[in-house]
């Protein structure tokens, strides 16, 4: 009987220590608007953009997101082979103690950041909460285009 409580208090332990190990801290939002669009605007690349040369906006790939200090954001997406790019405002708000709150699009979602120091990169997850329990939630991993 003893054996199993310490294996127990082993393992929550070692539970413990995992979940301590990984947890990030919580954005505030000035740290995160400033992460988002730097002081001269940032690209966010889902998807690396592949354009053609020559006459019209023609791609093959491609969807990033310049975030600018001006709180807009420029949608860069390859669409039927044209590149189109919207600008639309963005706006952050606190989420108590979760990730700040990221609209923009008509869409909101949870937004944080993480580096990854052995490969020199920073990433920006957006996720978009389905609007039920039953709803599937996504996750879209943005990578900054300044660490290419």
């Amino acid at each position: 009987m003893r054996n199993c409580w310490l294996a127990a208090f082993a393992a929550v332990s070692a539970l413990s220590l995992a979940v301590t190990a990984f947890a990030q801290p919580v954005e505030s939002v000035a740290a995160a608007g400033a992460k988002l669009a730097g002081q001269a605007g940032n690209e966010w690349v889902f998807t690396k953009v592949i354009v053609f040369m020559g006459p019209g906006n023609r791609c093959s790939q491609g969807e990033a997101l310049r975030f600018l200090p001006t709180r807009q954001v420029v949608i860069e997406e390859c669409e039927a082979g044209v590149m189109s790019r919207r600008p639309v405002a963005w706006s952050l708000a606190p989420n108590g103690p979760l990730d700040p709150m990221l609209s923009f699009d008509g869409k909101t979602y949870l937004v944080s950041f993480r580096t990854d120091a052995a490969h020199h990169a920073n990433y920006m997850r957006l996720r978009l909460r389905g609007a039920t329990a039953t709803d599937l939630t996504t996750d879209r991993e943005y990578r900054l285009s300044d660490d290419d």
